[in-house]
């Protein structure tokens, strides 16, 4: 069932031409439970943030939720530990 409409902040975004809204959660949910509803053809879908196939589905949905919306900064931080690792290594040969 999809939440109450109250309850919601909603995100329009112009490159991803959809709208997108977060609920309003008054406590953390745990990781596999957190989610956002996409508004298509008239009616909110609700996706989970773990269901990548659904996520992938929709042209720029990712890009748009974690990385605009969400700040998720872990791509960055992995390819900064990569870095670290290969300049490391460099320097021990």
């Amino acid at each position: 069932m999809l939440g109450d409409q109250n309850a919601f902040r909603v995100h329009e975004d112009s490159e991803l031409n959809a709208r997108v809204r977060l609920p309003s959660l008054d406590s953390e949910p745990s990781q596999d439970e957190e989610w956002c509803e996409v508004l298509e053809e008239g009616a909110w879908q609700q996706i989970r943030f773990h269901d990548y196939a659904s996520i992938y589905a929709r042209p720029g949905l990712c890009e748009h939720l974690f990385h605009r919306l969400l700040g998720c900064t872990s791509p960055a931080r992995v390819a900064t530990m990569l870095a670290e690792v290969r300049r490391f290594r460099s320097v021990t040969r």
